[in-house]
């Protein structure tokens, strides 16, 4: 069988960009690049990778948005920590089934939505959105910036 499920390249020193033909990979459950060099956007292709259960870009220098992101509704674990996304947080709205989302220290923007509020106050979900300048909202677990 052919299919890839799996795909870890954390911590190789890897440079450049993610290439638009990873979202060739429909089957991929677990895509891991954190703690490398790569920058650049994320390909609009990422939004074919339904089967995503966890992905983990965080420690890159990915820049632009991640809106694209919105159509895995199957993502658990969502790490996009220490890059350089700048979008708003709406892309989360649909996210349901997510545990841990980690978004600090980026360039995020807005308003949290009510529904990724209401998301990061379950007991079962850890959101990280601090150090994002730009973003503001407030509630017992969500952390981040006040609104100016």
């Amino acid at each position: 069988d052919d299919t890839v499920v799996e795909l870890s390249l954390s911590g190789r020193g890897l440079t450049g960009h993610l290439p638009e033909s990873i979202g060739n990979l429909p089957h991929l459950e677990y895509f891991n690049v954190g703690g490398n060099a790569l920058s650049g956007q994320l390909p609009a292709s990422m939004g074919n990778l339904k089967s995503l259960t966890d992905l983990r870009l965080y420690r890159n220098q990915f820049t632009g948005p991640v809106s694209m992101l919105s159509s895995l509704t199957s993502l658990e674990n969502l790490y996009l920590d220490n890059n350089q996304f700048t979008d708003s947080l709406d892309f989360l709205s649909g996210l349901s089934s997510l545990i841990e989302v980690n978004l600090f220290n980026n360039n995020f923007y807005g308003l949290i939505p009510p529904a990724v509020t209401k998301l990061c106050v379950r007991e079962t979900t850890l959101c990280l959105l601090s150090n994002n300048k730009r973003l503001c909202g407030d509630g017992e677990r969500v952390i981040a910036s006040a609104c100016s």
